[in-house]
């Protein structure tokens, strides 16, 4: 079967005049420095446990081998750290704070290794 040049199976998903968009899913909001992924969706918002002013983020729940989250901070005033290796979070260039809402980050997750790993920062 040439795969290269077959049409695939769910042509309406994904054609080549439309993007795939990630529209923002639930508010995440850190508990003892962990969140939980629900199962649907893929960008989410992350806030602070009893809108502290800071927190940190060492454990995300709910990962299956090879999905993508994107996550942004859910408002600018509350700052969430993402922890580098000190839960299940690899991250590529060490921890990364939210300094506004403009901030993104990207996680794939890997079932054999139990981890979180960082793809891209913005």
């Amino acid at each position: 079967v040439d795969r290269w040049n077959s049409i695939p199976d769910y042509p309406e998903i994904i054609t080549e005049d439309q993007p795939v968009i990630y529209p923002l899913g639930s508010n995440l909001i850190v508990a003892s420095a962990e969140i939980t992924i629900p199962s649907v969706g893929a960008y989410f918002s992350v806030d602070t446990e009893g809108a502290a002013a800071t927190d940190d983020l060492e454990t995300i729940n709910g990962g299956v081998d090879g999905r993508m989250i994107i996550l942004r901070s859910y408002i600018t005033a509350q700052a969430v750290t993402i922890k580098h290796d000190i839960g299940n979070i690899r991250m590529a260039g060490g921890d990364f704070t939210f300094t506004n809402t403009t901030n993104r980050i990207t996680l794939m997750f890997d079932t054999g290794l139990n981890k979180w790993y960082e793809i891209s920062r913005a």
